[in-house]
């Protein structure tokens, strides 16, 4: 069923009747989402341990699913969290200015740095970060981010200092 009403607060001068501001169909009325985009990420190649603060590539595929193109720029993010536990750690923004085909897939290969603290860590990518993607009301959105099951170390070095004092001043 569909109301539908005009000047609810009759601030418009009528010279006749304003019954006529209400209309009513009783008809059902159905509304539908349009063909959406539909953007994920799969095939995250962890990289293996490495030292804290030493470079390293991350290559991920993101492909749409969805049943129509996805229109950049989005921003894909990267970041690592602590199996220890403690709040994710940003390691990359990446934008994708292109579109990206219905059932097309785009292999995608970031250099970052491997977190500043050691511990073991999972990655996560999440494509289209910031919703800039209309991906629709169906789940489109709530796909976007996966986690890789496989985890890396970053390591610490190992610093020692020898000294060898003969004589000191006086």
């Amino acid at each position: 069923e569909l109301f539908v009403v005009t000047d609810t607060l009759n601030a418009v001068f009528e010279d006749g009747d304003p019954a006529n501001n209400v209309a009513y169909a009783p008809q059902g009325i159905s509304i539908t989402q349009p063909p959406r985009p539909n953007l994920v990420v799969a095939d995250i190649v962890t990289p293996p341990s490495g030292f804290v603060g030493q470079t390293f590539d991350l290559t991920f595929t993101l492909s749409n699913i969805g049943e129509v193109s996805a229109p950049g720029p989005w921003a894909d993010r990267v970041t690592a969290t602590p199996d220890s536990g403690g709040a994710p750690i940003l390691l990359g923004e990446f934008f994708y200015n292109g579109s990206l085909a219905v059932g097309a897939s785009q292999e995608r290969t970031v250099a970052l740095r491997y977190p500043l603290t050691i511990d073991l860590y999972r990655i996560s990518v999440t494509t289209d970060r910031s919703d800039a993607v209309n991906e629709g009301l169906d789940g489109g959105e709530s796909d976007n981010t996966a986690v890789d099951a496989t985890t890396f170390t970053a390591e610490g070095y190992d610093v020692s200092v020898a000294a060898d004092i003969d004589s000191a001043p006086a």
